[in-house]
């Protein structure tokens, strides 16, 4: 038996075309269903490939500015293939994209959050040195928490 939506080869008792992911009662029932519900359009469009880019970019350069978009859309775009609206195929794709958008987003807010104690630290080093050390430098670099900061209180 033969899926009519692709031709891919169906074992006995598949459910789903691997390929597809028509259902494999309608490839059963007849061309003529068939082809109105493949002309009639029964799944929407997947965007896999553009989550998954997205979440390629949040990975090597631009952080939470991509992978915050490509989790978001992930997690629709995965809701939806598991409600049948959006093609099984869709998955992995979808699935890498939306982890590799958590990741890179993670380690973007990292990278930012390392920078900016960074430049706070070197202020505060700066000003002390220069002797120009005002209350509102002080007052900036005491609010920060005791953990960031752990050399600075002793």
């Amino acid at each position: 038996m033969y899926c009519t939506g692709c031709g891919t080869p169906l074992q006995q008792g598949m459910n789903f075309c691997p390929k597809c992911g028509m259902a494999a009662n309608v490839a059963q029932a007849g061309a003529s269903s068939v082809s109105a519900s493949v002309s009639a359009g029964t799944f929407e469009a997947g965007r896999g490939a553009l989550i998954l880019v997205l979440g390629l970019l949040s990975l090597l350069m631009l952080g939470p500015f991509t992978g915050i978009p490509a989790w978001v859309m992930g997690a629709r775009d995965l809701r939806k293939i598991a409600e049948g609206k959006i093609a099984p195929s869709e998955r992995t794709m979808t699935q890498v994209g939306m982890v590799l958008g958590i990741v890179g987003t993670v380690l973007g807010v990292l990278v930012i959050a390392i920078v900016l104690v960074t430049l706070l630290l070197v202020l505060g080093i700066v000003t002390s040195v220069s002797g120009d050390y005002s209350q509102e430098t002080a007052a900036v670099l005491s609010s920060l928490p005791a953990a960031m900061l752990p050399g600075l209180f002793r």
